[in-house]
């Protein structure tokens, strides 16, 4: 399970893509690629981008009043 921005999340379906385990994923920002089965990695100073259904969460939860808070707290 992951919770969490972007990083997070991306670093969920690195995981996710090198184990095979289900992915479910609590965003705590929006930006969409919670739901993409696109994966950015950087290797050996090498950014490289990669699409696979494997880093496809399963499940995705929006919790509202997580955004409304962390939303608040950035401004």
């Amino acid at each position: 399970m992951a919770v969490g921005g972007g990083s997070t999340t991306g670093l969920a379906k690195a995981l996710a893509a090198r184990t095979d385990v289900d992915l479910v994923v609590v965003p705590t920002t929006y930006s969409g690629s919670e739901v993409t089965p696109v994966l950015g990695e950087t290797a050996d100073g090498r950014n490289t981008t990669r699409a696979t259904p494997a880093v496809l969460p399963e499940t995705v939860i929006y919790d509202v009043d997580c955004f409304v808070t962390c939303r608040s707290r950035c401004r």
